[in-house]
């Protein structure tokens, strides 16, 4: 169809190289995700002045709010990515109907493995005692019952009911958490310690700008020793994933705080499961004030963290190969690691 110019504009009904609710692939950074296009529109603009389609997309596994308009060279056809038969995955994993052939998951998928969110009963009652311990330990509030007796451990909550808080993980960190997961789990490496900045140095800096821009950082402060606290008392029990755990053993064998050795990446799976930490201490108790109050101040750092992660990360060249940290340690800690049901380690210290 030609336009006023004479140049030729789309049919009614077409809609380029792909159709409405079509599964595509939108690559970003190292991985693909797989969304729907919802809807299809032909657009002129400084970067495309003859044009270019554009689609509305919903990413599968994410909240809508995430949904966005893509051009049409930002996107790849399922089959383009060898995956034209059986279910499809995410990320570039090729799916057949036997199942996945990469450990890759789906973004929701990956975000609950990554932060510990997902599991069945036993998990949950498993992350029920480990939080209520974790909070009864840092404020004195009551223990979550045992595992037997964990609330809600048919539905997978783990946090008594009553008033909660509610953070909102922005993109950014979601997908330093999910990078994070699949460096660790997927490629079997290790996060760099000890970490520069550590924990306690990343809300030091918090507090110090909070104070430069005028505010008295009274709250601030106090956010930040709260945090430190429940850092300390919750990494070696649900901030960890089990291929970490050796490392952790033998940085904290001199008796260091984790709030000392561990860095961004660690925290932020803090911020995810803080939430259940403060339900187990005893927060849905709190009246609802002090509830927003407490969400305000905790979302403030992680808005904070966020607009200055690129800064507080470990580059991901640094980070240590598993199996490499394994076969270097000695000593008693080597020892330990192996009691411990951990192998890799240097094998005179198994015989």
């Amino acid at each position: 169809m030609a336009g006023a110019g004479g140049e030729t504009l789309p049919s009614v009904g077409e809609t380029g190289d792909f159709v409405v609710g079509e599964r595509v692939f939108v690559p970003h950074v190292d991985r693909h995700y797989e969304a729907k296009i919802l809807k299809a529109e032909f657009k002129r603009n400084a970067d495309w002045p003859d044009g270019q389609w554009y689609y509305f997309l919903h990413y599968s596994g994410w909240n809508k709010k995430y949904d966005e308009w893509v051009e049409a060279p930002g996107l790849v056809k399922a089959a383009e990515l060898g995956m034209a038969t059986g279910a499809i995955g995410a990320n570039g994993v090729t799916v057949g109907k036997s199942g996945a052939s990469g450990a890759k998951k789906m973004p929701k998928e990956r975000f609950a493995a990554a932060t510990g969110t997902g599991g069945g009963k036993k998990n949950a009652a498993r992350l029920a005692a480990d939080l209520g311990a974790i909070g009864g330990a840092v404020v004195g509030g009551a223990a979550a019952p045992a595992s037997g007796d964990a609330p809600g451990a048919a539905g997978g909550a783990a946090a008594p009911r009553g008033l909660q808080l509610e953070l909102d993980i922005s993109p950014v960190l979601k997908k330093a958490l999910l990078d994070d997961h699949d460096a660790i789990v997927t490629d079997a490496r290790l996060v760099p310690l000890p970490r520069s900045p550590c924990v306690a140095e990343v809300l030091r800096r918090y507090c110090a700008q909070a104070t430069d821009s005028g505010s008295s950082g009274a709250v601030e402060t106090e956010v930040a020793t709260g945090l430190r606290a429940y850092f300390d008392k919750a990494l070696m029990a649900v901030l960890l994933y089990r291929s970490e755990r050796p490392q952790a053993m033998a940085m904290l064998a001199d008796g260091r705080l984790p709030s000392s050795v561990y860095g961004i990446e660690h925290l932020l799976r803090l911020f995810v499961k803080l939430p259940d930490l403060l339900a187990a201490a005893g927060a849905g108790n709190m009246n609802e004030d002090m509830l927003v109050q407490t969400a305000t101040a905790v979302q403030d750092l992680m808005n904070w963290v966020a607009e200055h992660l690129e800064t507080l990360l470990a580059p991901r060249e640094t980070y240590l190969d598993y199996s490499d940290f394994m076969a270097g340690l000695r000593g008693t800690v080597a020892e330990q690691v192996v009691a411990a049901g951990f192998l890799g380690t240097n094998p005179s210290l198994r015989e």
